[in-house]
């Protein structure tokens, strides 16, 4: 299964856009959560309508503010409770709804593939990069490496970067007091040291 986590905060135009093209992929998520950072009715209630189009929905009112990181976290232990193993998470911006129509149905054939290949794949995305530990700085993939499935050592945020539950339950999950920033580098790395692979 494909489950879908959304954070969302004071967007309702971009999140009902976002949404809307959500329904329109060919391969359609079969579950979705929506944390709403800044929760209201109105937002409540355009999540619940979508729903019949999109898929089963749940909407998750945070307690406050937590960010982007904090917002993730809440949202993973939701999916957690109904979550297989062998699913994937993909995690979604209210403000960056998918470019194309196929876009999830082909990250999870990659996904999968990555798996075929390399039963260690804890993640995958769009685009990703490599951390030089010496120097603090994230490098690009050179460009005679840019192959289908290169290995990185994170999935930037807004490159839909999917997690394999199972890899996500054996690392713990996003640290929710990064607030904003860096919270994907923190735990494409952490995933990188528990063994996993992760592949853009």
């Amino acid at each position: 299964m494909l489950h879908g986590l959304l954070i969302t905060y004071r967007r309702p135009a971009e999140l009902a856009q976002t949404l809307a093209r959500l329904a329109g992929q060919s391969r359609r998520l079969d579950r979705l959560v929506v944390v709403d950072n800044h929760p209201t009715p109105e937002t409540r209630e355009l999540v619940r309508a979508t729903a019949p189009a999109q898929a089963p929905s749940d909407y998750v009112a945070a307690p406050e503010n937590l960010g982007p990181a904090g917002g993730i976290a809440l949202g993973v232990l939701a999916i957690d409770r109904f979550a297989a193993d062998q699913d994937w998470i993909v995690l979604l911006d209210d403000d960056n709804p998918p470019s194309t129509g196929s876009l999830l149905e082909e990250l999870e054939g990659f996904s999968e593939r990555m798996r075929g290949q390399d039963p260690a794949t804890g993640a995958v995305g769009l685009v990703g990069a490599r951390f030089d530990p010496g120097a603090g700085r994230l490098r690009r993939v050179p460009d005679t490496e840019l192959v289908d499935g290169v290995a990185v050592d994170y999935v930037g945020g807004g490159q839909f970067p999917f997690y394999r539950v199972e890899a996500v339950r054996a690392v713990g999950n996003f640290r929710e007091d990064l607030f904003f920033g860096f919270d994907d580098l923190e735990y494409g790395l952490r995933l990188r040291a528990a063994g996993y692979a992760i592949y853009g």
